[in-house]
């Protein structure tokens, strides 16, 4: 019990880190921001019911510039103290609705602190097509934007 309420501890820690400086995660982007709660509310709202719990789950949603073509793109990301297969299913399935809705690239992507991950989940990560980032590191694993057909 103490162990989980430590683990929301520490995810919720990071998120907020994730949300107040984004740019501690992805060094690259330019432009990087958070999206407000109205803003996203804005994007969610139009969504069914289904879908649109999952994208409102998501622990935060940035907007900036891709840093290699300069186009708009959104960054949907889940947050994990310690990073799962379970962490990179959901960033991929909420990432695709986001594109979907946005008519926009977005990335999927899960933001972590702890400091090695399993190769295995980073292999995983890879053939998902879900990028990770560290605090203070950077992007660890990339992935390409997500398109809508």
């Amino acid at each position: 019990m103490v162990e989980n309420d430590i683990g929301e501890l520490k995810g919720s820690n990071l998120e907020s880190a994730l949300v107040a400086n984004p740019r501690r995660f992805l060094k690259r982007h330019r432009g990087i921001r958070s999206l407000n709660f109205d803003e996203r509310y804005v994007i969610s709202e139009r969504l069914p019911d289904d879908e649109r719990l999952e994208v409102d789950q998501l622990d935060a949603v940035l907007y900036a510039d891709d840093p290699d073509s300069g186009e708009p793109l959104y960054i949907a990301v889940e947050a994990s103290w310690t990073p799962s297969r379970h962490d990179l299913e959901r960033a991929r399935r909420r990432a695709e609705i986001l594109a979907t809705i946005t008519r926009t690239p977005v990335v999927a992507l899960v933001a972590y602190n702890k400091a090695a991950i399993d190769q295995r989940l980073v292999a995983t990560a890879r053939k998902m097509g879900v990028a990770m980032a560290r605090k203070d590191e950077g992007v660890t694993v990339p992935a390409e934007p997500i398109v809508a057909p």
